[in-house]
């Protein structure tokens, strides 16, 4: 079965969209408590939840990063936490929105409300209303499935807009996936990122005919990217005039070879300029004492691949002689 979760803009814009999913999650159980006239303590309505009941409802998070962001979120002043378990063993915690979480969520901080027989009777029976106004610039959690009755076309739309901007945040903090799409395609990373956008809008064209979980989400990507035929340059040219430049400053001959390409396509994806890569062969080959290392061992190492290697041409672009 289908599910699919959504968030407010608003709360993903001020803080993050792990932090709105979850805000969303615990906002819609702590209406629906309202709505039950249910788990009234301390003058405000709580939602129990175990961590492992969280993470069925969110499986893309371990529950280890669950427990971080709701500690965040206590941190923060969007939640607040406490028990009322029957039993002194049972550790399980509880959990109310905040005055400034009912804010943003715009939802009533009325405290009218009292736990007696008599107050229940004019409790409404029906589930709290899902979209909070009519202009939708706040949308509430919800799990849709195909056999949901009660989901508006308005609410799918929303639903579908606000899935695929979590999407495009997906990719984005996936920097792995993006290195490897730009020396796939051997353009820099920059190039990649200003493309997705354009995918988040392919992803919407195909709603229905396929599913878009985080795995098949970043599966697409690349194949999808591939068929771009972009190019920044020709990056054989480019590693060509870089061999050239480092044979120059060290005086040495130095040959091209198969690490050597994979190492400068990594490189050359990160962004950096010509310029800058002179001046870091430069700085590598200074003859200044602070240089202590390869002035030591007569600029032994100081070759193309050590150059290429892991952060070195980042240190030796910034490096202070």
């Amino acid at each position: 079965m289908s599910r699919s979760h959504s968030f407010s803009l608003d709360v993903a814009q001020q803080f993050n969209v792990d932090i709105a999913l979850l805000l969303q999650h615990f906002c819609f159980w702590y209406l629906k408590n309202k709505a039950d006239h249910v788990n009234y303590y301390k003058g405000d309505y709580w939602v129990r939840m175990k961590a492992k009941q969280l993470h069925e409802y969110f499986p893309y998070f371990t529950q280890r990063q669950l427990r971080y962001l709701v500690d965040k979120m206590i941190d923060k002043k969007l939640l607040k936490q406490d028990e009322f378990n029957d039993k002194k063993n049972d550790r399980t915690k509880w959990y109310s929105l905040t005055n400034s979480a009912k804010k943003i969520m715009n939802i009533s901080t009325d405290k009218n409300v009292s736990n007696s027989k008599k107050s229940e009777e004019n409790i409404p029976t029906e589930t709290p209303q899902i979209l909070s106004d009519k202009n939708v610039n706040n949308v509430t959690h919800k799990i849709v499935t195909p056999t949901d009755k009660n989901v508006t076309s308005i609410y799918k739309e929303v639903d579908i807009e606000y899935r695929y901007i979590y999407y495009k945040e997906k990719i984005l903090s996936n920097e792995s996936l993006l290195e490897v799409v730009a020396i796939q395609n051997k353009i820099k990373i920059v190039t990649v990122k200003n493309k997705i956008d354009e995918y988040v809008l392919w992803c919407k064209s195909q709603e229905g005919k396929r599913n878009h979980s985080d795995s098949e989400l970043f599966q697409h990507f690349p194949a999808w990217m591939r068929k771009q035929n972009l190019k920044d340059v020709d990056l054989e040219l480019e590693l060509n005039w870089f061999i050239g430049v480092f044979n120059t400053i060290s005086k040495s001959e130095f040959q091209i070879t198969e690490n050597i390409k994979k190492l400068f396509a990594v490189q050359f994806a990160g962004g950096f300029t010509g310029d800058q890569m002179v001046k870091a062969v430069t700085n590598l080959y200074s003859s200044s004492v602070k240089n202590k290392f390869h002035l030591q061992h007569g600029f032994k190492f100081a070759t193309p691949e050590y150059l290429l290697k892991e952060d070195n041409l980042n240190k030796y672009l910034n490096i202070k002689f």
